[in-house]
């Protein structure tokens, strides 16, 4: 059997800076289909204060991503570089009835998804996040 079809897959690396708007969920970027996830870090820029938890999903799933962690930690505090930090997209072996099927070293979002960033509290006073989200996707 010979290769019917060539797809060339690239790689993208892409980092937002975003203010949180409290419980606002903020879209960071949309996904084309058949996309890979490989990692997603955040970076706490500026602490906000009171009490919030931030989060980074994919689709209906608010922190599949990155789990609910702490908004008002100090500056220069990285989530997603330990296991702990990591949503459930990372932890399901299939999940076609959500839409993503585990890959080793990455998701796979089979239809167009978009990423998003929430709080889960309107704190005191707004923070400041850097969201960095590597993957591959199709040209």
């Amino acid at each position: 059997m010979g290769v019917t079809v060539q797809s060339t897959m690239y790689p993208f690396g892409e980092a937002f800076t975003v203010t949180s708007e409290g419980t606002t969920s903020i879209t960071l970027m949309t996904l084309s289909a058949d996309s890979i996830v490989t990692g997603v870090k955040v970076e706490i820029i500026t602490t906000a204060t009171g009490s919030a938890n931030l989060s980074v999903g994919a689709g209906s799933d608010a922190d599949g991503l990155i789990a609910a962690s702490s908004a008002t930690a100090t500056n220069g505090t990285i989530y997603g570089d330990a296991v702990a930090d990591l949503g459930d997209d990372w932890k399901i072996a299939s999940g076609a009835s959500s839409g993503y099927t585990m890959m080793p070293g990455g998701v796979l979002y089979v239809a167009s998804t978009a990423i998003t960033f929430v709080l889960s509290a309107a704190p005191t006073t707004q923070g400041v996040y850097r969201i960095s989200i590597f993957g591959y996707h199709f040209a």
